[in-house]
């Protein structure tokens, strides 16, 4: 199978092709996420998978619980969401 891969896929691509003179007919054209759920298909991974919300909950909840000084942690005390969200995705 020939997987198209981008960045600019994430969010699904509309016309769906990654603008090669042939197209993409029958190829998946796939962001990120999709191209871990190929993979995780592939290699027979499955199981539940958490929401967004509880990935981004759990991902502030470790980011807070650091003690060092990062780039990204005076954001963080300002708004924890926003920034666990930003660094996660």
């Amino acid at each position: 199978m020939d997987v198209i891969f981008g960045h600019w896929a994430a969010g699904g691509v509309s016309p769906d092709h990654a603008g090669a003179p042939g197209g993409s007919l029958g190829d998946p054209v796939v962001g990120p996420a999709g191209l871990v759920d190929i993979s995780k298909t592939a290699l027979g991974l499955g199981g539940s998978v958490a929401s967004r919300v509880v990935r981004v909950a759990s991902f502030q909840s470790a980011l807070e619980r650091l003690d060092e000084f990062w780039f990204w942690s005076r954001t963080l005390r300002m708004d924890p969401w926003a920034t666990a969200r930003t660094l996660l995705e």
